[in-house]
């Protein structure tokens, strides 16, 4: 989707990101949600907002309980974050 999005933009004379960079940031920016910003909030929610309305993929409410809603979604966060070939 970003990948379309800055291709759209270019097209309309704004200013190009690398392909490799959009793919490194993406996967930068999984990583630092599940290792660093999850770990030290008190509550937090993850939104799937890729369809036509907003769909609730986890949560919690404490530092100890996370409510997973959609199983799948999740599971790709999950391995996202440990993806190697995207090391920064």
């Amino acid at each position: 989707m970003a990948i379309e999005r800055v291709a759209t933009r270019v097209s309309e004379g704004g200013h190009n990101i690398p392909e490799d960079v959009i793919i490194r940031r993406y996967y930068r920016g999984i990583s630092n949600l599940i290792k660093l910003y999850i770990p030290i909030c008190n509550k937090w929610l993850v939104i799937n907002n890729t369809g036509v309305g907003a769909e609730f993929v986890a949560q919690s409410r404490d530092q100890f309980e996370i409510n997973i809603l959609k199983a799948d979604i999740w599971d790709t966060i999950l391995t996202q974050s440990n993806d190697s070939q995207y090391k920064y």
